[in-house]
């Protein structure tokens, strides 16, 4: 009886270590990501466009705007013009980089929900780079598109996370896809 419940105590503290100690290491607040946010209404709507700087060492494959890292939330109050769960996004909605393709993620609990850009697996945005190009059309202004929180997904399937930057300028995106 003694050793199982010494074998336990030993289990908890190596959870405790790992929780603590190296769950912490696989998601970086920032580490030299950065993702500007603009808006500009237009047609009575208000279209946000999103620039990605990578600085960091590794190859971002996805990111998130609206994701709360931290606290596991969604913080999107208002979704992308025309999206519905059953119908998804709406033609011409959402634009993104070629071989980036956008999707909408709700949760039951919430009503609230975050955009991920993904892209096809060819097209990575590498350490040292920019890309723009990504868009969105809501119905109305809506504050979480341009003060909210991001994610970063590289590729070894680590993370980082920071909060949007307000830039005043209005990158266009060249080419509408889903």
């Amino acid at each position: 009886m003694a050793r199982s419940h010494l074998d336990a105590s030993i289990l908890i503290v190596a959870l405790t270590w790992f929780c603590c100690c190296v769950s912490p290491s696989l998601a970086q607040q920032s580490s030299g990501i950065s993702i500007a946010a603009s808006a500009q209404s237009r047609d009575g709507k208000t279209v946000y466009y999103y620039t990605v700087t990578n600085n960091s060492a590794q190859r971002i494959v996805a990111f998130s705007v609206g994701s709360d890292y931290l606290h596991g939330i969604s913080e999107l109050t208002d979704a992308p013009n025309g999206w519905s769960a059953s119908s998804g996004i709406a033609a011409g909605t959402v634009l993104s980089p070629s071989k980036w393709n956008a999707s909408v993620i709700s949760t039951e609990d919430s009503a609230a929900v975050e955009i991920e850009w993904r892209n096809d697996g060819t097209a990575d945005l590498l350490p040292g780079t920019t890309l723009g190009g990504f868009a969105l059309t809501v119905a109305r202004p809506s504050a979480p598109y341009l003060n909210s929180h991001w994610t970063v997904i590289f590729g070894n399937s680590t993370v980082a996370f920071g909060t949007l930057t307000h830039s005043d300028s209005l990158p266009r995106p060249r080419k509408a896809r889903q």
